[in-house]
């Protein structure tokens, strides 16, 4: 039965007396028993806040995370709407004293030169074969000092981790208490970062993410995403939780980040009809001195200010996690993106040196991206919707394409000469850019290209290695590629002795050890190269193992990709329906047969469409010309109009579906005169 008290202030006398003697359980009970009391909800506030502090105090001494989470949700409804700051004040202690009890205790391991246990995972339940275990382990390197740490250490972390989730689950979707629910937040990121939590951070995500779904769905002071200061704190709690995710190398959680934050953006961008930006961004390139401004933006009484180096880090984390998932094309785009954020606007700020590391990565990120990439069956609008943040900002436009169509690498590569960034890479890139897009020498690319890589792979020079030593391999893929389509333009048959001496100079790039087992090495790697652009249809090409030769075959008919980016090249511009063809991506010296005969067709309509205009032109100048009424009169008898073709057409298909039904009718007399005629002569047989 719940005590009777005339003050809190007794039930906190009667709690210290009990710790005084060495009974912090009975305490404990005594502060709980409070919370079931009939006075509690006509208590003040002001009198209940430091009996809660001590009470939470108490729940972390005896890690009992359920009494604490039931006693913090009591406060919470009862101090919400009154005084929110005392909330604040009892789950900050709360917090903060089961971090200090953590911090503690890995300060007594490291004195002792102990490493901190590394738990697989803190909400798994302690078994009693876990135990066992644990306690009888044969661990040559397990003595009674490292069971001891283990049994402190851990179940510290595990009640700091069961403090984090208490908190949030207990400040979500409240208006009131949006501030300490983004602090308590940001905390429980620095908690798995610093202690390689990876299975904890991947929930926190997803309790994260389940919150902002149920906004609405609760009773209560329901948080508003339209309004601009909520989502200003929102982004960046989720930047935060994509710089973490990208730290502890959880690709997938840094994904879902990116989408969570581009949701985010495009609410922004929806409740923002006006904006002002300023043209000044922050460059999180290591010695960039970019002054750090805002974009803000002006929505009804309130405004949205998103800081330019938050966008700058989106695009920057973005390309890291396409390039890890294999991604040239978009992590190629990704990067041009974050190029361009950190120029437009900051050519006195930004060091030569910096900016010149930045085109190159940009130029060689291009180069990386396979030739065929970009086509119809490698279009992803969900990863194109990433590309383009709804910006709520009118930011100018700049020479890098900003459009939602789907990149390209045709087009990327457009962008690198329209916006003069190829000037500005290191002669390095520019010479590798002349060697594979520019000079066509199949015979000795590899042997002109392989000084080249080797300098940008970074023998001898860190630096380079640190800023493109992940695109070698993609550009060794590159260079194979090229080579055997200059190959096919020139010969129809080549020895694979002859391809594998010619890509000789890059065997160290595809995995090869030197000697006949390097030739054996690249060799293999060549003919499954070979046979994944025959499975793919990217390239006529076949291996004869028979004559140990490579085969280009060039039908006239055949099907492939790399003719079909050849069509544009034979089109008018003036046709509109095949002027989306994009110009041949693989920088054809000539056409080949296969080309020509796939695109007569289409060259032939571009042409008919080109006299058509021209005729029209015609025709419109006569009838301005003409002089008199029954000259324009003639004109237009000699040229029919719209309108009187479209009547003919219309004449001539009620004639076609009269002339239709009454042949039907005429078929179905004749089927019954004929079935009458039978059916008498079968009467006349009987009698």
């Amino acid at each position: 039965m719940a005590p009777s008290f005339s003050k809190p202030e007794t039930v906190l006398k009667q709690a210290e007396s009990l710790l005084s003697v060495n009974q912090p359980h009975a305490a404990l009970q005594i502060l709980s028993e409070m919370f079931t009391s009939k006075r509690f909800r006509s208590t003040p506030v002001t009198s209940l806040e430091p009996i809660m502090i001590r009470f939470m105090e108490l729940c972390v001494e005896l890690r009992k995370g359920r009494a604490a989470k039931e006693g913090l949700m009591q406060f919470k409804n009862l101090a919400q709407n009154t005084n929110v700051g005392s909330v604040e004040v009892v789950v900050g202690s709360f917090v903060g004293m089961a971090e200090g009890k953590v911090r503690e205790e890995k300060e007594e391991k490291e004195k002792e030169g102990e490493v901190v246990d590394d738990v697989e995972d803190l909400e798994a339940p302690s078994t009693p074969e876990s135990i066992l275990l644990s306690s009888v382990s044969s661990s040559s390197s397990t003595t009674p000092t490292d069971r001891t740490s283990r049994t402190l250490l851990t179940p510290a972390l595990k009640f700091l981790w069961e403090t984090y989730r208490t908190s949030l689950e207990t400040l979500k979707n409240n208006a009131r208490l949006e501030l300490i629910y983004q602090s308590v937040a940001k905390k429980a990121f620095r908690f798995c970062l610093e202690n390689g939590r990876k299975t904890e951070f991947r929930r926190l995500c997803e309790m994260l993410r389940m919150h902002l779904v149920n906004v609405g769905k609760d009773s209560g002071n329901q948080i508003n995403l339209g309004d601009a200061e909520t989502l200003e704190r929102h982004l960046e709690t989720r930047f935060g939780q994509l710089n973490v995710s990208v730290e502890l190398e959880l690709w997938q959680e840094a994904f879902r980040s990116i989408e969570d934050i581009h949701n985010l953006l495009t609410i922004a961008a929806s409740s923002t009809p006006t904006s002002s930006s300023s043209s000044t961004l922050t460059s999180t390139t290591p010695g960039a001195q970019n002054a750090a401004t805002t974009t803000t933006t002006t929505a009804g009484s309130t405004s949205l200010t998103i800081k330019s180096t938050m966008i700058a880090n989106y695009y920057e984390k973005l390309s890291q996690v396409f390039l890890m998932s294999g991604n040239a094309l978009y992590h190629a785009a990704a990067w041009a993106k974050y190029y361009e954020l950190l120029t437009v606007g900051s050519e006195h700020t930004l060091k030569h040196d910096q900016r010149s590391i930045l085109a190159g990565k940009v130029v060689v990120s291009a180069l990386a991206v396979p030739i065929t990439a970009g086509g119809a069956n490698e279009v992803h609008p969900r990863l194109s919707a990433l590309l383009n943040l709804p910006e709520p900002s009118s930011h100018s436009s700049s020479s890098i394409s900003t459009s939602s169509t789907a990149p390209t690498r045709t087009s990327l590569l457009a962008s690198l000469l329209s916006s003069d960034i190829l000037p500005l890479a290191p002669k390095t890139v520019q010479d590798l850019y002349r060697a594979l897009q520019v000079e066509f020498d199949p015979l000795g690319l590899a042997e002109n290209v392989g000084p080249l890589l080797r300098e940008l792979a970074g023998q001898g020079r860190w630096t380079n290695k640190e800023i493109y030593g992940r695109y070698i391999p993609l550009l060794h893929d590159a260079v194979l590629d090229r080579l055997l389509r200059g190959l096919g333009e020139v010969y129809s048959e080549v020895r694979i002795e002859d391809v594998v001496r010619m890509v000789s100079p890059l065997e160290r790039g595809f995995g090869g050890v030197g000697g006949e087992t390097g030739k054996k090495t690249l060799e293999s790697y060549i003919d499954s190269y070979i046979v994944s652009l025959a499975k793919k249809g990217e390239m006529g090409i076949r291996i004869d193992h028979r004559e140990h030769a490579i085969l280009f075959i060039d039908e006239g008919l055949a099907l492939g990709s790399d003719e079909a980016h050849a069509a544009s090249s034979y089109l008018p511009s003036s046709f509109p329906a095949f002027s989306s063809i994009e110009s041949n991506a693989s920088g054809s010296v000539q056409p080949s047969p296969t080309s020509l005969v796939r695109t007569r067709l289409s060259a032939v309509a571009g042409c008919l469409d080109v006299a058509s205009r021209a005729l029209g032109v015609v025709q419109r100048a006569r009838l301005q010309d003409a002089s008199t009424s029954s000259e324009a009169h003639a004109q237009s008898e000699e040229f029919p109009s719209v309108e009187t073709l479209i009547a003919y057409r219309k004449s001539l298909l009620l004639h076609q579906s009269l002339t239709f039904r009454r042949r039907q009718l005429n078929q179905e007399l004749q089927a019954r005169a004929q079935a009458q005629s039978m059916s008498v002569a079968a009467e006349n047989a009987r009698r």
